[in-house]
């Protein structure tokens, strides 16, 4: 599994397409400005009117896009965020689309998940294959919006503490946990059991205390 600090020395800027989808370019030397490339697969739908849990799934990373598109092909819900990577040299440049949080993948299901930890690459649900805990639905919902927005965000550690809610403008509705920076003010998107989290920017005047 990978760690968090790997996250947390990043310190990468993404932007973020509908449903999921992250773009951003980068250089071998440096991150440049974040660009929007395309409307991937993610974007065909976001509203979820069920309410069946919402569990995080460890995969194995270079089988994370076949199982998706294994769980689609079953007609199960699931989440995989990505972002679209642009690296370019004098001569070329090439697009790649990567996992936002490599190892991992979102997966709405019932209590009995046999037949989704029987998949190939899937090493096992959170927090274990005995006991498996649901995910706040909130958490999902935020992520999604989050990453929904347009809003340029950053990957962060998760952060503990008591949690905002952004009142107005894209993130409306997004909850998540306060960091001030001199000046900056962010909000930190994540969810807790992962201990996987991104950042965003906010006027401190939207936030309110979440109920």
């Amino acid at each position: 599994m990978l760690r968090l600090a790997k996250y947390v020395q990043m310190a990468t800027t993404l932007q973020a397409d509908r449903c999921g989808a992250v773009h951003l370019a980068v250089t071998p030397a440096a991150l440049v400005r974040p660009e929007v490339l395309s409307l991937p697969h993610e974007a065909s739908g976001c509203t979820i009117p069920s309410q069946t849990p919402w569990y995080a799934l460890v995969v194995r990373s270079n089988r994370a896009f076949q199982i998706r598109d294994k769980l689609r092909d079953q007609g199960i819900d699931e989440f995989l965020p990505t972002y679209t990577e642009t690296t370019r040299w004098s001569d070329r440049t090439k697009i790649s689309t990567r996992q936002l949080f490599p190892g991992y993948l979102f997966v709405r299901c019932d209590a009995d998940a046999s037949p989704i930890l029987d998949l190939p690459g899937v090493v096992q649900i959170l927090p274990s294959n005995l006991n498996p805990v649901s995910i706040d639905p909130d958490e999902i919902s935020s992520l999604r919006i989050t990453l929904a927005s347009q809003v340029p965000v950053s990957l962060h550690a998760y952060v503990v503490g008591g949690k905002v809610t952004i009142k107005s403008g894209p993130l409306s509705g997004v909850s998540g946990v306060v960091v001030r920076t001199g000046n900056s003010v962010r909000v930190i998107v994540g969810i807790e059991m992962m201990g996987r989290a991104l950042s965003v920017p906010v006027d401190a005047g939207d936030l309110e205390k979440a109920a």
